[in-house]
């Protein structure tokens, strides 16, 4: 790698995160196959309410936040590391949390903000510019390694 693309991200990350249309889209679909599922069992009045909570937990969360504890967006830089913004308005120190699940269009991360709280992160590509998107499973695959020694991991 030459020296002027590793230092590319070395710069501060910063990600605003958008309503998802496609995320959106996937889980509807997910959630209707479900519904019909529960259709025909026993309980189905409890699992189609379980079920109907749950997706207005994911809307409310991932696919266009509105909750007060919902990420808004996030940064990354070399003396602070990362934060994440709420939908209060409010920026937390944060440390992802091993696993990273990191693909080309999908990216899922636990952080953990305090000692006792987590937060979790669904990214789907649409939800930002291309380049961040990038940039963002760049810098969390570099993280996730930490300072170790990648010629000790096997596999590498």
């Amino acid at each position: 790698m030459s020296r002027i693309s590793s230092r590319k991200f070395d710069r501060p990350l910063r990600v605003e995160l958008r309503a998802s249309r496609h995320l959106l889209l996937v889980s509807l679909g997910l959630y209707l196959a479900a519904a019909l599922a529960c259709w025909w069992a026993p309980a189905s009045a409890a699992l189609l309410a379980v079920l109907v909570v749950h997706f207005a937990y994911l809307y409310c969360s991932h696919i266009h936040p509105c909750l007060p504890t919902a990420i808004c967006a996030l940064s990354w830089d070399a003396v602070r590391g990362w934060r994440i913004r709420q939908a209060r308005g409010d920026w937390l120190g944060a440390e992802p949390m091993l696993p990273v699940f990191v693909t080309r269009r999908l990216v899922v991360v636990r952080f953990r903000t305090g000692r006792c709280g987590y937060r979790t992160l669904l990214v789907v590509a649409q939800r930002c510019a291309a380049d961040d998107f990038r940039r963002l499973r760049v810098c969390l695959i570099q993280s996730s390694h930490g300072d170790r020694n990648r010629a000790k991991i096997p596999g590498v």
